[in-house]
């Protein structure tokens, strides 16, 4: 079964004929029991769709695995009963969600570390992206510094999704696609910070400053002072408790972290002062934005970004994410070779 699974696997087939198990059956059961002469692939079927519940008739000679759990779970059976080449099956299949399963699968079932330093070198193969280079070198520039309460990788992990969220508030509205792959990325970074156990960050922390942005955007028109200032008020609000959460960890050291909630203070009281005043209540948004930028040392020239690096940005983050989870999973995994991975992780590769 095992056999099949990862035929169908492979091919992305959730559903097959009949007339395919059949076949398989009659072609691998001879070379399991040698001594049968006679190998019937119907009656075979039929005893393992009633008596194991392994597969399932969903339609007249159309089966399924029962669950696509099983289906996931006899593929990586196969692949590590067979010795498949794990790299080869890294390099073609780490970014597809659909592999998911099966990675974190592996990584219990054998000694993990060819399994991550292969993933390790699919991820860097990523970083060939200019914009992905370019922001793996501000995080690595903004958290170079040492701290005692909290991983460096958490540290990274966090800086890099400011710098995330803060590409969504530069993302032209009629972008969807771009917008979607950017809040995965996001989310995929939140998960891994999270997932290291030592700060808990909420994925809506910074939202609210992105829709100031995205909202004042679309059409200065058809916006009025009101709404500008509900917004704008609702931003520094979110701004304020993201700082206080960065300060409470110490997550960068160069911040001033009371002087910038004073300045943030003094800014809604500008816009409640201004509240009638669009063209004001706009000039105070744009000096939000600039703080936000400043504090972060970000540029626009940062934050421009075209589809194809979103996306692999999107995989970047995914597959951290997933390299992470393997990690934990693992039965075995050597120390140092962990050790080494993690090290590298969420950083520029280094030309040598």
């Amino acid at each position: 079964m095992s056999q099949i699974a990862y035929d169908t696997f492979i091919e992305d087939r959730l559903f097959f004929p009949k007339r395919t198990v059949v076949k398989q059956i009659e072609k691998l059961l001879p070379e399991l029991l040698p001594d049968e002469k006679y190998v019937d692939g119907n009656h075979v079927l039929r005893d393992i769709e009633v008596q194991h519940g392994l597969l399932v008739e969903r339609a007249e000679s159309i089966y399924s695995f029962s669950h696509l759990t099983i289906q996931e779970f006899l593929t990586a059976q196969h692949i590590d009963y067979n010795d498949i080449p794990i790299e080869e099956l890294v390099d073609n299949h780490l970014c597809d969600k659909r592999w998911r399963e099966v990675f974190l699968l592996l990584a219990g079932l054998r000694k993990a570390d060819n399994l991550l330093l292969a993933m390790e070198k699919k991820t860097h193969s990523l970083i060939n992206n200019s914009k992905l280079q370019d922001l793996l070198d501000w995080v690595e520039k903004i958290t170079d510094y040492p701290l005692e309460n909290i991983r460096s990788l958490a540290k990274r992990a966090i800086s890099f999704s400011n710098a995330i969220n803060n590409l969504s508030a530069f993302i032209q509205i009629d972008k969807n696609q771009i917008s979607f792959m950017n809040g995965m990325a996001y989310d995929y970074l939140i998960e891994f910070a999270n997932s290291l156990a030592v700060i808990k960050f909420n994925s809506k922390t910074v939202y609210i400053y992105t829709n100031m942005n995205q909202t004042i955007n679309i059409d200065n028109d058809s916006i009025d002072a009101q709404t500008i200032n509900i917004v704008i008020k609702e931003a520094v609000k979110e701004f304020i408790d993201y700082v206080l959460s960065i300060a409470e960890y110490k997550i960068y050291s160069h911040i001033r972290y009371d002087e910038l909630i004073d300045n943030l203070e003094k800014l809604k009281q500008d816009a409640i002062r201004d509240k009638q005043d669009k063209d004001r209540l706009l000039g105070i948004s744009k000096k939000i934005n600039e703080l936000w930028m400043n504090t972060f040392n970000l540029t626009s020239e940062m934050m421009e970004i075209s589809e194809s690096e979103m996306e692999t940005i999107t995989d970047y983050t995914y597959t951290n994410l997933l390299m992470l989870q393997c990690k934990q999973a693992v039965v075995r995994v050597t120390p140092e070779v962990w050790k080494g991975i993690e090290s590298r992780m969420l950083l520029p590769v280094k030309n040598d």
